[in-house]
């Protein structure tokens, strides 16, 4: 009866670990079930299939939703099939991972005031002198 605790305890708070292949995690949690299975206690394939994709990672939601939606009675064996190639996908859409460089830019240094020009507004005559009052 311990056994059979520990089992399914462990079927059920198995997670996928981040950067291990989701086969690896389909063949694990298969593992667990098949041990159960020889103890006389088997979940059902519906069972079975939502232990498995529950604790996926956030990249595979499409996948279950779309699995649940459009797959109802397939095996585990299926599934399994199918979740390989879905990874294969994700693996070729992974994004290139962005990298900012920064380039020494040109030190602001104060300019000369000899080099000024005339801000002012409007054309002016540059022969006209201006009488200041």
């Amino acid at each position: 009866a311990v056994e059979i605790y520990d089992l399914a305890d462990a079927l059920h708070s198995y997670k996928q670990t981040p950067g291990k292949s989701v086969s690896t995690h389909v063949l694990e949690m298969k593992g667990y079930m098949d041990q159960l299975h020889a103890l006389g206690k088997s979940y059902d394939n519906d069972m079975a299939i939502n232990l498995i994709n529950r604790p996926l990672n956030k990249d595979f939601g499409d996948f279950v939703r779309n699995f649940n939606m459009h797959c109802v009675g397939k095996k585990v064996t299926e599934l399994h099939a199918l979740i390989i190639d879905y990874e294969k996908g994700l693996k070729d859409k992974s994004p290139t991972p962005q990298v900012l460089t920064i380039q020494k830019g040109r030190e602001n240094k104060p300019k000369p005031h000899a080099n000024k020009k005339d801000k002012s507004k409007g054309k002016t005559d540059k022969n006209k002198k201006v009488v200041p009052y």
